[in-house]
């Protein structure tokens, strides 16, 4: 095979950023660092853990739930996950500049879920950080139909938003698609 015919590309791999150092294929650069993306998913998952165990130990006297401390602290980290990952997409979309179209297709997908997960996490605040019995998924006095309008709905909406944009995404022909060799031959994560 000659060198022209090497380099030539399918249409859908064809707009691929390169790195010169390793050769390696590349979607995006690296705006936000690794490193600050797995201590915000660590930390959800601390807040998870948190969570779990506060609901599993709080107290239910007479059919009236009372969120604990631990659950109060496991909603705050999620309030403040909340606000940080949208931080974090506002600034890498300001740092991009111009976007390729499966980019746009994901951060369309945040921004038109964002509504939908506010109402989700702001319901999910009023049952931990108020004495509002309506607003509690546990308590028998808790409202059916403001659990399903504020909670289940809002979820179904969001993740059928995420996912359609998220499948469209990966149909778009800038996408990128690696083979196995190189997957290989990504340089791996350094662990700090």
């Amino acid at each position: 095979m000659s060198e022209s015919s090497d380099k030539c590309e399918s249409p859908r791999t064809s707009r691929r950023d390169t790195h010169d150092a390793n050769n390696s294929i590349s979607d995006v650069n690296q705006v936000v660092p690794v490193k600050w993306l797995n201590i915000v998913s660590i930390v959800g998952i601390i807040g998870l853990i948190i969570g779990i165990a506060g609901v599993s130990t709080a107290s239910d006297d007479g059919g009236s739930y009372q969120p604990s401390n631990i659950v109060k602290a496991s909603m705050a980290i999620f309030i403040a996950l909340f606000v940080v990952y949208h931080l974090l997409a506002a600034f890498m979309y300001l740092q991009m500049g111009h976007l390729k179209a499966f980019q746009k297709k994901l951060f369309l997908a945040i921004i038109l879920s964002t509504p939908f997960i506010l109402v989700r996490v702001v319901y999910a605040a009023i049952g931990d950080f108020t004495t509002i019995e309506r607003f509690s998924i546990i308590s028998t006095n808790g409202s059916p139909t403001i659990y399903l309008v504020m909670d289940v709905l809002e979820e179904i909406v969001a993740m059928a938003i995420t996912m359609i944009l998220g499948m469209s995404a990966v149909l778009e022909p800038d996408f990128v698609r690696l083979t196995p060799a190189q997957l290989d031959s990504e340089p791996k994560a350094e662990v700090a």
